[in-house]
């Protein structure tokens, strides 16, 4: 950002400091937590699935949870982005 002082020339003012989203502290916390979770549940566990049985990490079986929450959660945000676009365009 500049401004112009009286003689013509031109004086650059800087911002001081960054301002911080509530959203980006709250990915972080959410973030810490699940290392944490993720840390602390380091035993394995007997999963059955309908016919399959299968062991496997707790660390895992949150790491894969929380990855696939993270995915259906963004899907589900562009559909209703391109479902908003759709209503003001007025297509279909």
């Amino acid at each position: 950002m500049s401004e112009q002082s009286q003689q013509g020339q031109q004086v650059r003012v800087q911002k001081t400091g960054s301002k911080i989203r509530p959203s980006y502290i709250v990915l972080i916390a959410a973030l810490v937590l699940v290392v944490i979770l993720i840390i602390q549940n380091t035993a394995k566990a007997n999963i059955k699935f309908l016919f399959w049985d299968f062991n496997v990490w707790v660390w895992l079986l949150i790491a894969v949870c929380v990855l696939l929450g993270v995915a259906i959660g963004w899907v589900w945000h562009v559909m209703i982005v391109r479902r908003r676009r759709r209503r003001i365009t007025g297509r279909a």
